[in-house]
């Protein structure tokens, strides 16, 4: 079987984005915003910051996608207030179980 280069479909980071339930983007703001709320990010924080993305991303089914949306959302993070904000009104219809399980995510990480 040969394969030319225009056969080979990738999807681009936006087509998975629009694919993705919305709360997937605005839980990658409120990460982004909490570890930027200090300033300076760290190797450390940064590290952190990858991991609560991996772990919030398997909850949501979209691992790789939630680290990507972490790191473009570090580029220019929003205010928490208003990450946080945001990702209240896309969560209000999840599940309690749901919504609990994603900001138990943030526990683990929480102090070190």
């Amino acid at each position: 079987m040969v394969f030319e280069a225009d056969e080979l479909l990738v999807p681009s980071s936006a087509e998975e984005e629009a694919k993705a339930p919305p709360v997937v983007a605005k839980m990658a703001n409120v990460v982004a915003a909490l570890v930027a709320a200090e300033g300076f990010i760290s190797p450390t924080r940064l590290g952190k910051a990858m991991s609560v993305a991996e772990a919030i991303g398997k909850l949501l089914g979209e691992p790789s996608l939630m680290r990507v949306l972490v790191l473009r959302a570090l580029s220019s993070p929003p205010r928490p207030r208003t990450a946080i904000t945001e990702l209240k009104r896309v969560a209000a219809p999840l599940a309690v179980a749901e919504r609990s399980a994603l900001m138990h995510a943030f526990a683990p990480h929480r102090g070190r």
